[in-house]
């Protein structure tokens, strides 16, 4: 899966000293923009991916806090309210998605790096074998349902997820990087587009979700205050505080994950300009992606500390 390219030979520690030579005044090779791109992209995934675990757990923590400050709660315990938030299997066609991506920015730095690449390694071949049968998956089909897309971006969805399988299988070295990227770059909006609108709506169900727990919370305390003594009650104001804060937590970075996406679809339009002698718009697109892709992580980092 495209989540093990962390370990390829130029590694994120790589990645990070290409960027800084891309902040210099000297105009970087092509070949060390497009790794960079990949870097950044691969960065961006991989914290999407954990912070939906991220997330989930805040709502697990305010369920817990719920469920024991409530004696009704208790008595009438609900197993399914300590369910995942979200479904394991959207969960699991968003990741998928995200490996796509992340393995396409990856095997355009492959082409760039190996003049004798005939077609791409057996695990990315599978990786497009799995997006192109994908689309036609009930859990896809439950995930664009979820997002009321309209009959048009349903199917440039389907498209743009089958392009990107394909070119994976169908691979041989007869198209310049440059026309790859160009003729991708439709595809790559549309697969952008998407997730980061289903990230605004995830924005949506948290806030939905966070709003249901504290003003649960917020009865309790009203209903028992009297019936409490004064740490109790402190206990349960700083419970209060800290779900306040965790929702606010929860939504930045689903927010940055957002972001990060519509930059990485923004930077990959533009991307084709790595092989003109000046691309500064393009290198500092780069260096945005990949401080959002780090900001991600801050803020999902934030939520597992237990916002302390």
């Amino acid at each position: 899966m495209a989540h093990t390219t962390v370990t390829r030979v130029w590694g994120l520690v790589a990645g990070i000293l290409i960027l800084a030579s891309l902040s210099g005044c000297a105009s970087a090779a092509p070949t060390e923009r497009i790794i960079a791109f990949s870097e950044a992209v691969d960065l961006v995934a991989t914290n999407v991916r954990d912070s939906f675990e991220a997330v989930d757990r805040a709502y697990f923590d305010a369920e817990v806090v719920r469920t024991a400050n409530s004696k009704q709660a208790v008595v009438q315990f609900d197993p399914a309210r300590f369910s995942t938030w979200m479904p394991p299997e959207d969960v699991q066609v968003r990741i998928m998605l995200l490996d796509g991506l992340a393995a396409y920015a990856v095997a355009l730095a492959d082409v760039m790096t190996d003049d004798q690449l005939g077609a791409f390694d057996q695990s990315t071949m599978a990786l497009g074998e799995q997006l192109e049968s994908l689309t036609s998956t009930p859990e896809f089909d439950a995930l664009v349902a979820k997002n009321h897309v309209s009959p048009e971006m349903r199917s440039s969805l389907t498209s743009a997820v089958n392009a990107i399988g394909r070119w994976f299988i169908e691979y041989r070295r007869h198209r310049e990087v440059k026309s790859v990227i160009m003729g991708m770059n439709t595809h790559i909006e549309s697969l952008c587009g998407f997730l980061s609108e289903d990230f605004d709506a995830l924005r949506t169900q948290n806030a939905a979700a966070f709003d249901m727990h504290l003003t649960n919370l917020h009865g309790q305390l009203v209903s028992s205050y009297d019936a409490i003594d004064s740490p109790s009650r402190l206990r349960q104001v700083g419970e209060l505080g800290q779900l306040v804060r965790r929702r606010e937590a929860a939504d930045r970075t689903l927010a940055s994950a957002a972001r990060s996406i519509t930059r990485l679809a923004k930077t990959h339009a533009d991307l084709h300009k790595a092989f003109d002698d000046d691309a500064i718009d393009l290198e500092a697109s780069i260096r945005a992606l990949l401080s959002e892709g780090r900001r991600i992580r801050q803020y999902y980092q934030f939520l597992l500390e237990g916002a302390e």
